[in-house]
């Protein structure tokens, strides 16, 4: 449980890391998508 748990805080940290450091509004947006889209599979 513990390692799920640090699987999805560093998936967390490196998604913020990415946007903080593209630009938000392509990039970003961009994330956001493909994050909902892969929660649908």
């Amino acid at each position: 449980m513990g390692t799920l748990t640090n699987y999805i805080y560093f998936a967390i940290y490196d998604f913020l890391w990415e946007i903080l450091h593209s630009n938000f509004l392509d990039k970003g947006i961009d994330y956001i998508v493909i994050f909902f889209r892969s929660k649908k599979y």
